[in-house]
């Protein structure tokens, strides 16, 4: 399972509580917006060499915050934003493209490899998730590069398939000389998110509740 970004923000939440204590934490918060939108980007880098089989084919997953200001409220200064972390997932044609699995991307907070949802069940269900978080408080900006996946693609005219959705962007927490806390906030991005199951109430599995007699 993909450890989503908005739990590895609870858990930085957390530790910042602990530390400062939540009061002092909202306290010294900057309050700040984001003007603009990122884009996510997934780009076809075709057959990849080097490796064992044939027909691997990789996709590089960029997020473009060229153009995405970080503005604080207090003063109005504004700054490019920094990408602190991220929640994107990868959809396709399970029966004609099996996902072999991911690495790190280009840029150097995100060069580790994501975590993603677990081979087995991202086949599946034709979709993967990633997430990655970084501490760095001021890079990176711009046109950023996460994560590179690889697919065993059976028939060539699936490749059509697969296609790249958002779940959650946020910026790093950047600190400062006297003790003031900006981030994380949420980032806005063009492009579709991921489609998330609706539950549904099962009347088999609801308990009936007792009458209560009011005198």
């Amino acid at each position: 399972m993909v450890k989503k970004l908005s739990v590895m923000v609870v858990i930085l939440f957390t530790l910042m509580s602990i530390t400062y204590g939540i009061s002092n934490f909202l306290k010294n918060q900057i309050p700040a917006k984001i003007i603009g939108k990122a884009k996510l980007i997934l780009k076809p880098l075709g057959v990849l060499k080097n490796e064992k089989e044939k027909d691997i084919y990789g996709f590089e997953i960029l997020i473009d915050l060229r153009g995405v200001k970080t503005v604080r409220k207090d003063n109005g200064n504004s700054s490019p934003t920094v990408l602190g972390g991220y929640t994107v997932g990868i959809s396709f044609d399970n029966k004609n493209i099996q996902f072999l699995g991911v690495k790190g991307g280009n840029t150097k907070e995100f060069r580790k490899p994501p975590f993603h949802t677990n081979n087995k069940k991202a086949n599946e269900n034709g979709l993967v998730k990633f997430s990655a978080v970084h501490t760095n408080q001021n890079s990176p900006t711009g046109l950023i590069s996460v994560a590179i996946a690889k697919f065993k693609v059976k028939n060539k005219n699936s490749l059509k398939s697969i296609k790249l959705y958002g779940d959650s962007l946020a910026t790093s927490m950047k600190f400062f000389p006297n003790r003031k806390i900006l981030g994380p906030i949420s980032i806005p991005f063009e492009g579709e998110k991921i489609k998330r199951k609706k539950l549904k109430n099962n009347p088999k599995t609801l308990e009936k509740g007792k009458k209560i007699k009011v005198k």
